[in-house]
């Protein structure tokens, strides 16, 4: 197994992309030193393998095009080494340079030519393009390559193979165009040296693989199973491309045979695998150097002698086998030791059950029936036995299942419209009630059939009808107009017919004639209209019976006459007028009837005599008694009396009786204890409630009374609080500590001193706390639970310019980072306290690993531990590593471990073994432990 690293590189150069290739020969040194005459190139092998140059050769044409010639190459180039070619006579002097590997001729050479290296007709490398005299721009030199030493850089991994100008890998046909990754030397001493070589700038990784012998590993595209040195190459972080240089081991495989020996029905157990049958096997073991060694096995079978034997029992007894009282049919055997040592011999015995032949039925009786079996009668469900001795002799077993079956009982419920006969049992019925029969049911018991006959109602209805002369109702689907009785049949819900009856009455209608006399002025109502006017009337109205009527009448107006009279009366005294007690001032009329039949008016006029009515208002003092009507008033009120006057009437006295209170005048005296307040010549030392009498203005007596209170020093409670730490101030002086005590406070002027009683406390300790939970899923979330105790107010400053009041803050921060998280915790009293933290917001941008997958812990000092790599160090990190059973042999929770692949001191055993990394990378795979 092999890891391949890959690197991908772009490099620009003027405005286009140079790529990076090193898998063909390259040209690495060009000089034209000698106009038309000569000049050399030098080729080198940038890659890991040995080429072969018989495939390769160098073409030259000139600037015009006119003349083309190529020389092939031969030998073997090894990797890194170079070979030198000369233009015809470039070694001779004035040059004196040392000979060089092949010489190829040229059609001129004035450093505008065309050379290049060729593979099967397409071209590898070249300098300038054929068949165009142009000379781009190389180190500042772009009139043409003449007399001009140009080189190579180290950098430079590309070869110009392209011909049309404009591909990256192409050499340039502008020659104001720079050639990228080429130096021109103008100095003396230019012979090309093939030991002083051209070596790329590329990454080459040296790896150790070692195999086991018949495995492989895929090395450059090519399964490789032979040891030796392989060269791979890959797009590298450089300009050129990487190589990685394998060193490939084979370590040998050993052959293990193992013969066994044993009797047929055995087995022997080898690497975990049971063998029983004959024949040559193959396993694979583990071996020392971590190889697999291959195990042939050899398995010989012998079969043992046997001796059948037969045994017959009766059910419920045993048989002596072999030592041992066996109950249970089946085949059984007993091992002795044959003669020749090798198999055991084999006593089988097979035991056999005599049949029972037990037998068994089933008996069902009607309830209150028996059967005899065994000799006796039962009546009784159950199962019930009687054993026998059958033909070998053995106990039979006969069972009787007895079953009881009942009498069932089935009710049955039938309707019936009255006077419709049902069929019950076999008989017509009609009258409602209980019918009962008798059946043979399924299990031939009898039973009883009760069926309850229940009859519908008929709902029948009667309704009259009354109709007006020429009306018509419609019943039965036909008009009816006359008196008389119908009749008409309907079916109800439950099927049964009702009698629908209807009685009908033909009201006459009715013609009155009528003559009414009236008085003038009277008014008779006819049609709505009040008639005042004599004439004949005609009014239809609807009459008691509901049907029209016709109502003449001759309407006469007849005059009356009117008679007047006066009469006088004391007031409220009543008079009989017309028949009536009246005693209000009024006119009263009556009415007589007349010798023409019209009422004659009779109108009284009732006048009341002035009784001389009388009222007046009287005030006395509160105690003093007013004779009024024989009576001495005290109370206030309204009092009346009543005399009579020259007409014989009555006249009232009303007297308005007022009672004047004494004047109450309130003072309110106030002072401290020990003062005397003197007041209208009344001094007061006590408190207390004083009066005094004085005639007042109304002439009453009126009373002074003096509220006097005398104040001694008032009292008040005084209560302070003071947080933890601090103090308080009360009267000047400073208290830190729970107290009480008292003090007389001076009040000012005309006000009493007050007594103040203090109690001072300290407020219950508060404690400010918290914590908080960064999110790892990168939203830089924060969390923040508050611990702070006795306390009910809040201020976070996050450290990041943003603050919270909330108890149980949420947060964001903008960037990962440390900031200084502070909490101010406070109570309704004030007392505060302050909690400072250091919050690290970590960076959960997604993790880089990189984890080898073997390694070489043989005390040779190269790949001796396994560890990994990641790309940062502020992770949750555990590892584990197991063997292919599931053991945990190392574990460990710092990102720098190294396991030196050992287990309780002694080293582990070459082979594959399974790590799991958690934390906030989830990895799990193989690592092999090499030797």
């Amino acid at each position: 197994m092999k890891s391949k690293v890959y690197w991908i590189l772009i490099l620009c150069f003027s405005g286009y992309v140079v790529k990076a290739q090193v898998d063909d020969l390259m040209i690495t040194e060009y000089i034209d030193s000698q106009s038309g005459n000569g000049g050399a190139i030098k080729i080198f092998n940038p890659t890991g393998d040995t080429i072969d140059l018989t495939s390769y050769e160098v073409i030259s044409i000139n600037n015009g095009g006119t003349c083309q010639s190529t020389t092939s190459l031969n030998g073997m180039l090894a990797p890194s080494e170079a070979i030198v070619g000369y233009f015809r006579s470039y070694d001779d002097p004035p040059n004196n340079c040392p000979p060089g590997d092949f010489i190829f001729s040229t059609c001129g050479w004035n450093g505008d030519d065309h050379v290049g290296i060729r593979k099967g007709g397409v071209y590898v490398d070249m300098v300038n393009n054929p068949a165009i005299a142009v000379g781009p721009n190389v180190s500042g030199t772009f009139n043409g390559l003449f007399k001009t030493h140009l080189v190579r850089q180290s950098s430079n991994c590309t070869r110009y193979t392209s011909t049309n100008g404009t591909d990256p890998d192409s050499w340039p046909t502008n020659p104001f165009t720079v050639v990228p990754g080429w130096d021109v030397y103008t100095a003396n001493g230019r012979c090309i040296n093939a030991a002083n070589t051209f070596i790329p700038s590329r990454d080459t990784t040296h790896v150790m693989q070692v195999l086991c012998a018949g495995d492989s590993i895929l090395i450059d595209g090519v399964y490789r199973d032979t040891a030796g040195m392989y060269y791979e190459s890959f797009p590298a972080i450089s300009v050129c491309d990487s190589v990685v240089a394998t060193q490939l081991s084979l370590l040998p495989v050993e052959d293990t045979v193992l013969s066994f020996a044993f009797c047929q029905g055995d087995s022997v157990l080898v690497n975990g695998k049971p063998y029983k049958l004959t024949g040559t096997y193959t396993d694979t073991l583990a071996a020392s150097n971590g190889c697999d060694s291959i195990l042939h096995i050899s398995i010989t079978t012998s079969a043992p002698s046997s001796t059948n034997d037969t045994l017959y029992i009766c059910p419920g007894d045993s048989a002596d086998l072999f030592g041992r009282w066996i109950t249970i049919p089946g085949e059984y055997r007993d091992t002795l030791p044959t003669a020749s040592g090798i198999c055991d011999s084999v006593v089988i015995t097979q035991l056999y059950r005599f049949p029972v032949r037990d037998t068994s039925f089933s008996h069902s009786i009607c309830q209150g029936d028996s059967i005899l079996f065994a000799g006796n009668y039962f009546s009784v469900p159950g199962t019930y036995r009687d054993t026998s001795l059958n033909g070998f002799g053995c106990d039979s077993i006969s069972s009787l299942v007895l079953s009881v079956a009942p009498t069932f009982t089935f009710y049955d419920t039938l309707y019936t419209c009255p006077g419709v006969a049902v069929n019950i049992h076999g008989v017509p019925v009609s009258s409602p009630g209980e019918y009962r029969d008798t059946l043979m049911s399924g299990n031939g018991c009898d039973s009883v059939l009760v069926t309850q006959l229940y009859q519908y109602g008929v709902n029948d209805s009667t309704w009259s009808v009354s109709l007006c002369d020429g009306d018509t109702i419609l019943f039965a689907g036909s008009p009816v107009f006359t008196s008389g009785s119908y009749f008409d049949t309907a079916q109800t819900a439950n099927g049964c017919d009702s009698v629908l009856t209807l009685n009908v009455l033909l009201l006459p209608g009715k013609i009155t004639n009528e003559t009414i006399q009236r008085c003038t002025g009277d008014s008779v109502l006819i049609n709505g209209v009040w008639q005042r006017n004599s004439g004949n009337y005609r009014e239809i109205y609807t009459a008691f019976n509901g049907c029209d009527s016709i109502w003449n009448v001759s309407l006469v107006f007849n005059a009356h006459s009117e008679t007047f009279d006066t009469v006088y009366t004391c007031p409220d005294v009543p008079v009989l007028v017309y028949g009536n007690l009246v005693s209000t001032h009024g006119e009263y009329r009556d009415t007589l009837m007349s010798n023409a039949g019209c009422d004659s008016i009779l109108i009284t006029q009732l006048y009341t005599h002035p009784v001389g009515d009388s009222a007046f208002t009287v005030s006395i003092c509160q105690g003093e008694a007013y004779p009024f009507n024989g009576q001495n008033l005290t109370a206030a009120g309204v009092y009346n009396d009543t005399l009579s006057n020259t007409f014989g009437c009555d006249s009232a006295i009303s007297l308005t009786l007022n009672v004047l209170p004494a004047p109450v005048d309130v003072v309110n005296l106030s002072g401290c204890v020990g003062d005397t307040l003197t007041v209208n010549g009344r001094s007061f030392t006590q408190s207390g409630t004083y009066g005094d009498t004085a005639t007042s203005s109304l002439g009453c007596d009126s009373v002074t009374v003096y509220e006097v209170a005398l104040s001694s020093a008032g009292e008040r409670l005084l209560e302070r609080t003071f947080c933890a730490g601090t103090s308080v101030i009360v009267n000047g002086n400073a208290y830190s500590t729970d107290t009480a005590f008292s003090y007389t406070k001076p009040a000012a002027t005309g006000s009493c001193d007050s007594l103040i009683n203090v109690v001072i406390r300290e407020e219950a300790l508060i404690m400010a706390d918290f914590d908080y939970y960064v999110f790892r899923d990168g939203s830089n979330q924060v969390d923040f639970e508050n611990y702070s105790q006795g306390t009910d107010a809040y201020r976070w400053d996050f450290g990041d310019g943003d603050s919270s009041s909330n108890e149980n803050p949420i947060h964001f921060y903008d960037a990962p980072g440390e900031y200084e998280v502070i909490l101010i915790a406070k109570n309704s009293a004030g007392c505060a306290d302050t909690i400072a933290s250091s919050l690290l917001v970590p960076d959960y941008t997604p993790v880089d690993i990189q984890v080898p997958n073997s390694f070489t812990p043989n005390g040779d000092g190269i790949n001796e531990e396994f560890f990994i790599w990641y790309s940062r160090d502020d992770i949750l990190f555990e590892i584990g590593i197991y063997t292919r059973w599931g053991q945990k042999i190392y574990t460990s929770n710092r990102l720098d471990f190294r396991w030196d692949g050992t287990f309780n001191g002694q080293p582990c055993l070459p082979g594959t073994y399974t790590y799991h990394i958690s934390g906030d990378v989830l990895l799990h795979g193989t690592i092999t432990i090499l030797k």
